[in-house]
């Protein structure tokens, strides 16, 4: 018999299919807890990837990830393809609010549990249920099960981001960036980062959308900066004058830490840089008054980040939220003359990339008419309205 009565669950729109060979979390770090509908979960040893149990439909794990901060020396892999109801850290309390009944299948179940884990895991292995970081020193691949996840799964991943990323880094280039301490605003501690050199970038391309290129360096990947003991994170110019954060931040950044393992400092990798920037637009509303603008550049420079990993289809959607984050600010904030004629210029390209071209052409010709603006950016406007023209003059004859 099934531990959990699905017919109490009112919303399935939240549950998931994840592959075969799916790492849920590994060695005890994690932010969800699942319960399968179909399939199985295999429970692994992290020490000697021995299985400890296998879990199956109507069956639930992972929970002590979301009620406990401790780490035990457990990994979960989807053994078959498994589709599960996940239930996150940052959502348990609206979901405990918007299904009551299904929660209290789910604590009777857990409770029903509860006393019989610890002797089940030492039956199993010989060994007391503890934290231990022994797990750590082991050979990760190890595992003979397929491995999909390339890192652990980080809560501010979108759905869509696979994690198979990999980013042209220069973390030792020393002739754009250099290694300063930085003391974070928020915690107070201090930590090693990297600053960009920006005298030293020299002559730049830019694309249509604003984007810089510089020979041999790309500041995208390192103009967020993170803060390794509190997770705190935005642009590097703004990093260290943050508003005054709203209540109850400190606690939302908190649960973020318990399930963060990231190379924040130095020498970051992909991975990282990713989770930088979802940290920031995680921040950003929390932390800034003037956020609409903030998120609005994170997303766009998101879109860059999956065009560069090669991802079209996450390089869209960010694409699509930048632009909506930019069309907010735009409605809802000042700007001078410059920033109003720049704005205009990138809400058109973004139009233009999704196909509108008829709003493309609205807000070039907003930057064209600008007096009080660049005179080289009105010109700019005028050549982009000129090709699209063409373009569909071209499109016309086809």
């Amino acid at each position: 018999m099934p531990f959990i009565n699905f017919e109490t669950l009112k919303d399935f729109s939240q549950v998931k299919k994840y592959e075969r060979g799916t790492v849920f979390s590994r060695n005890g770090i994690g932010s969800k807890m699942y319960v399968i509908l179909q399939g199985e979960a295999a429970i692994l040893d992290s020490r000697d990837n021995s299985v400890i149990a296998t879990i199956g439909s109507g069956n639930f794990f992972d929970e002590s990830l979301l009620f406990s901060d401790k780490k035990t020396a457990v990994t979960s892999v989807a053994e078959t393809d498994v589709i599960a109801l996940p239930i996150n850290k940052l959502n348990i309390a609206s979901f405990i609010e918007n299904e009551p009944k299904f929660t209290f299948e789910l604590m009777k179940a857990m409770f029903e549990r509860i006393e019989k884990i610890g002797a089940a895991y030492e039956e199993a292995t010989g060994r007391k249920w503890t934290e231990t970081n022994d797990h750590e020193k082991r050979d990760e691949s190890s595992n003979d099960l397929p491995i999909v996840a390339t890192h652990n799964e980080f809560e501010l991943f979108p759905d869509g981001h696979t994690g198979n990323y990999e980013l042209a880094l220069t973390n030792d280039d020393n002739t754009h960036m250099c290694e300063v301490e930085y003391k974070c605003p928020v915690c107070g501690r201090k930590f090693t980062g990297l600053r960009i050199l920006t005298t030293k970038l020299g002559a730049a391309s830019t694309d249509d959308d604003m984007r810089r290129h510089y020979k041999d360096f790309d500041p995208t990947y390192y103009q967020v900066i993170t803060c390794p003991h509190c997770l705190y994170s935005a642009f590097d110019n703004i990093f260290e004058a943050p508003d005054d954060t709203k209540s109850g931040f400190a606690a939302e950044i908190k649960a973020l830490k318990k399930i963060v393992d990231f190379k924040f400092g130095t020498k970051p990798d992909t991975a990282t840089v990713f989770a930088g920037y979802y940290l920031a637009l995680f921040c950003a509303p929390r932390c800034f008054s003037r956020y609409q603008m903030i998120q609005a550049k994170l997303l766009h420079r998101l879109s860059w980040l999956y065009h560069d990993c090669k991802d079209d289809q996450m390089e869209m959607e960010l694409t699509k939220q930048a632009l909506e984050k930019y069309l907010k600010a735009y409605s809802e904030l000042e700007f001078s003359p410059d920033q109003e004629q720049q704005l205009c210029m990138i809400i058109g390209e973004l139009f233009y990339k999704l196909g509108n071209i008829t709003e493309a052409k609205n807000f070039y010709y907003n930057a064209k008419i600008n007096k009080q603006a660049s005179v080289a950016m009105r010109r700019r406007a005028d050549y982009r309205l000129d090709a699209i023209k063409e373009i569909e003059l071209s499109n016309t004859r086809k």
